[in-house]
Formats: structure tokens, sequence, C-alpha cells
């Protein structure tokens, strides 16, 4: 197993404020059950598809945002 796979679930549930989806995560780690078998072949293809691309899809950094959005920072 990665030791990145591990940080990115830490880091997840680091950010994560809702409740219902953090009892949801430890009701599933705590099973410590094989779930992907009872995802349908779409499914696993989405997630498959997700973990595959890259982070920074269709993103900018943020100078180049602030850049692009100065004019509506006018007064």
């Amino acid at each position: 197993m990665e030791v990145s796979l591990k940080q990115e679930l830490h880091n997840l549930i680091d950010s994560c404020n809702e409740e219902t989806a953090l009892l949801e995560a430890k009701e599933v780690l705590s099973k410590n059950i094989d779930w992907w078998n009872d995802l349908t072949p779409a499914q696993q293809n989405d997630i498959e598809k997700l973990l595959n691309e890259p982070d920074d899809l269709n993103t900018i950094s943020h100078n180049d945002f602030l850049t692009l959005t100065q004019k509506w920072h006018t007064k």
C-alpha cells in the first residue's frame, strides 16, 4: 500500500467537518471489509477514473485567479 494513499485519507478526514460522513467512514474502516467487490463495474470504473485523474485538472494557480478576477475587486 502506498504511504501517500494513507496520507490522502488522513488529510481528507482532517478536513472533513461532516459528522455523518465521518461516522460512515469510521464504520467502513472499522469493519475492514472489501467493499470494492460489492460495487458495480460502472462504479469501480468511475472510482478508478477519479483516482487516476491529475490533481491539477481544470485548475489554475491562486495568483492566476487573482489576476483574472482583479476587475471584480475594484470598488
